[in-house]
């Protein structure tokens, strides 16, 4: 069953759970709902959060060499 949609704590406690999970938790919990309902300034503050995370990723992958040259 997928989630379709997330309720967001407001900015203080999505700061706190960013800190608490970790990046790669944070990413993890919430990149799998389509939407978010919540304050603006957290719903802001983490789709910028999970934009950067996935620019992180992508630049990562790019110099990670192939599995097949190792």
């Amino acid at each position: 069953m997928t989630s379709t949609h997330a309720h967001i704590p407001n900015l203080k406690e999505l700061k706190n759970q960013l800190d608490t999970l970790g990046v790669e938790e944070f990413h993890k919990h919430y990149s799998v709902y389509e939407s978010f309902i919540g304050p603006d300034d957290a719903m802001e503050f983490l789709e910028e959060e999970i934009r950067k995370y996935e620019i992180y990723k992508e630049r990562i992958s790019v110099h990670q060499p192939r599995k097949e040259n190792l």
